[in-house]
C-alpha cells in the first residue's frame, strides 16, 4: 500500500516537472488574435421580417485559419499565454443589406511581431448575394472567406511581414504573450 502511494507521488511529480519545461516555439509561427468581444456580443443580421444573430468570433475563425494557413507554414488561434513571431489581431465587422440581399464582410487586421513592434494595418473586404433566410450561416462563412483571402493578399505583399514569419524573430527580442496584441499601439 505504502508503495502505491510513494509511486503515485513519484509519478505525479515527474509529470508536472516534465509539463513546466519551456519548449521553444517553432520559427515562423503566426497566432491569429480574435478579441473577446467579437465572441461575447453578437451582430444582428436584419431583414424586415426576420432576423440573425451572429457570432462574429467563432464566424470568423475557420475563415481566418483557411486563409492564413496556405500562406504561412504554422498559424493558430491565439491561446492563453501562446507566443508567436507573428501576432495577427482581427477585428471583423458584418452587415447585410435587405434591399440589396447582400452581405458585406470587412475585417481589419492588425500586425505586430513577436515582440510587440507594429508591422502595419491591413484591410479585407467582400461582398456576396444571398437571401437572409436561406442558409444565413453558410453565407456569412462565404463572405468572412472571401474577405479573409482579400486580407491575406495584402499581408502578403509587405515584405516586412513575410520575412519575419518565415525567418523567425531574432533571439535578442523577447516574445510576448500574443493576447496584448489588443492592448498595444498600432503605427
Amino acid at each position: 500500500m505504502k508503495f502505491r502511494h510513494w509511486g503515485l507521488a513519484a509519478g505525479l511529480l515527474a509529470a508536472s516537472l516534465g509539463s513546466g519545461v519551456a519548449q521553444a516555439d517553432p520559427a515562423g509561427r503566426v497566432a491569429v488574435y480574435i478579441a473577446p468581444q467579437y465572441y461575447d456580443h453578437e451582430v444582428k443580421l436584419w431583414h424586415f421580417y426576420y432576423s440573425y444573430w451572429v457570432n462574429q468570433g467563432q464566424a470568423l475563425e475557420q475563415p481566418a485559419l483557411e486563409a492564413f494557413k496556405p500562406a504561412f507554414a504554422e498559424t493558430d488561434l491565439c491561446h492563453a499565454r501562446g507566443t508567436a513571431d507573428v501576432v495577427v489581431e482581427l477585428k471583423p465587422h458584418l452587415f447585410y443589406n435587405p434591399h440589396m440581399t447582400t452581405y458585406f464582410a470587412d475585417v481589419k487586421a492588425t500586425v505586430f511581431s513577436g515582440s510587440g513592434k507594429p508591422l502595419g494595418i491591413y484591410k479585407g473586404e467582400a461582398q456576396t448575394l444571398g437571401f437572409l433566410d436561406v442558409v444565413p450561416a453558410a453565407k456569412v462563412h462565404q463572405v468572412y472567406r472571401q474577405a479573409m483571402n482579400d486580407l491575406v493578399k495584402h499581408i502578403q505583399a509587405d515584405a516586412t511581414v513575410m520575412s519575419l514569419a518565415q525567418k523567425g524573430l531574432p533571439e535578442s527580442e523577447t516574445k510576448m504573450p500574443c493576447e496584448m496584441a489588443s492592448v498595444l499601439p498600432t503605427k
